[in-house]
């Protein structure tokens, strides 16, 4: 909420302070595994910060008593940024009328933020809240890289234990068994908590404002404190950005500045954070060294076939799905099977990784296991992305539809021709992440595939470190390839994401 506070305000250089924040959430999951990994190192950047203020570091990964503290620091470094476009989300959504009125009737910033920005963002409070919790019981990528369980199982959690019985021991049975645990005490009939948001919206609005009005300052009244002068507020803004953008590229610039250095600089203690000498060859020496079951360039190629492949197929399918009921057909039945996406949505992925096993090894005369279309298929049709585009297409005027549908367009070519800036952002926002989670994909191709050749960039890396663990140099220099390109992407399209996140329900609203 704090990110979301500051890089809310009108201020010069948002938009490169908002990606250096959001950096960690872009990165994929292995990608900054692998980071945390070498930061987490006993002779680590880590335990040398601590060695400044004389405490000695502990083996971070090696301790059965830190390890999972270990792991639930990087998961907050990581998923903070994504809450925080939520908020920023929910805040572009809040009613600025309503604050003009609050603040000409006297009301100060922090009686604005108490009494009516808090109560107004509840419903994405508890958005956050039950999303990182249910998060948390899913976490995977990181222990499945970063530990295995370990040591002594002290990382174990629910969805390695399923892998590892699954999948490692071969027990299908009992596999499919602790996957279906999580959900028995989950009742199927949750309503739909969008109305809900909606109805605790328009109620907190009122009270926020009715609270402001019983508390304006009158003409017998003390006035509300003074706010800080501009300059010292801008300044004091600009302090804490740039603390929170320090904190979020620190490893990011550590670990690109590490992949420069030479194998016997990369691991020294105390650490040096320019190398000393810069060589170049760690991005060339991933194409050319390891193995023959190392093929980098092969895995940057699939990466990109992956993201492009279930971008593309996502797009379709959800447009499809959601222009079936369009705008106009929303307003008239809006809470007709949204029901339903709901529970798609809620229903934990581990769970359906036994069947959908099953289902590729034997599709029809087919044997779709180890080949692309086991990585595709599982994630051509997600339903956040019905959800997704259907959210977007409440807040269309439903004029819109109408009109088209008397000049005899039908729905399908009506979405494709609506050009318009906010279609843009609808599908903006829609693709961005798509194509971020296809790229970033770890666990579909770690289940489904088994050759090398078809792995993506995230299970390569992953194999790499596992055959060559020492080779810390290399294995940064790749990390540094499957970041950059998301980073890219996202500084591009960020006004579109930020925007369509606004205004198809991501805020919680």
């Amino acid at each position: 909420m704090s990110y979301a506070l500051l890089l809310n305000q009108s201020i010069k250089g948002r938009a490169f302070i908002r990606t250096a924040i959001y950096l960690p959430s872009v990165t994929s999951s292995v990608a900054i595994s692998l980071i945390f990994i070498y930061l987490y190192n006993n002779g680590g950047a880590i335990n040398a910060f601590l060695s400044i203020f004389h405490i000695h570091g502990p083996d971070w990964l090696n301790d059965p008593s830190t390890a999972l503290p270990a792991i639930m620091i990087m998961n907050i470094y990581t998923t903070a940024p994504t809450f925080m476009i939520l908020f920023l989300a929910a805040l572009q959504g809040l009613p600025a009328t309503v604050y003009e009125a609050a603040r000409i009737d006297g009301a100060g910033g922090f009686t604005l933020f108490r009494t009516m920005t808090l109560p107004l963002l509840r419903p994405t409070m508890f958005l956050v809240v039950a999303v990182g919790t249910i998060g948390s019981f899913q976490t995977f990528d990181q222990v499945a890289v970063m530990t295995q369980g370990g040591p002594l199982n002290a990382t174990v959690t629910p969805v390695w234990a399923i892998y590892d019985t699954a999948f490692k021991q071969y027990h299908y049975g009992l596999g499919a068994s602790m996957a279906s645990d999580p959900v028995r005490d989950h009742p199927g009939g949750h309503p739909d908590p969008t109305p809900l948001y909606r109805r605790h919206r328009t109620v907190l609005r009122r009270n926020a404002m009715a609270t402001i009005s019983s508390r304006m300052p009158g003409a017998t009244t003390s006035p509300d404190r003074q706010p800080p002068s501009w300059l010292t507020k801008v300044a004091i803004i600009y302090i804490l950005l740039l603390v929170f953008s320090f904190i979020a590229l620190a490893p990011f610039v550590y670990a690109v500045l590490s992949s420069f250095k030479t194998p016997d600089k990369v691991l020294e203690y105390p650490p040096s954070f320019i190398p000393n000498p810069w060589t170049f060859s760690n991005f060339s020496d991933l194409f050319n060294k390891g193995g023959s079951d190392v093929h980098f360039a092969r895995w940057l190629f699939n990466s990109l076939f992956y993201g492009v492949a279930v971008a593309a197929l996502n797009l379709f399918f959800s447009s499809m799905a959601a222009v079936r009921a369009g705008p106009a057909a929303v307003s008239r039945a809006r809470h007709s099977g949204s029901s339903s996406r709901w529970r798609l949505m809620m229903i934990p992925g581990e769970i359906n990784w036994i069947s959908v096993y099953i289902i590729l090894n034997h599709f029809g005369p087919f044997n779709l296991i180890d080949t692309y279309w086991a990585v595709i298929l599982p994630l051509a049709a997600q339903p956040f992305s019905v959800f997704l585009l259907t959210q977007f297409l409440k807040g269309l005027p439903v004029e819109i539809e109408e009109a088209a549908t008397i000049d005899g367009a039908s729905k399908f070519p009506h979405l494709l021709a609506n050009h318009d800036s906010s279609s843009q952002t609808g599908h903006g926002c829609r693709r961005h992440p798509q194509l971020q989670g296809a790229w970033n994909a770890f666990v579909q191709p770690l289940l489904y595939l088994n050759s090398s050749t078809k792995f993506p960039l995230t299970v390569g890396l992953n194999f790499f470190n596992g055959q060559y663990s020492s080779h810390t140099n290399l294995i940064l220099a790749g990390a540094m390839f499957n970041t950059i390109p998301m980073v890219i992407i996202f500084f591009i399209f960020q006004r579109y994401f930020i925007q369509g996140a606004a205004t198809s329900g991501l805020g919680g609203r």
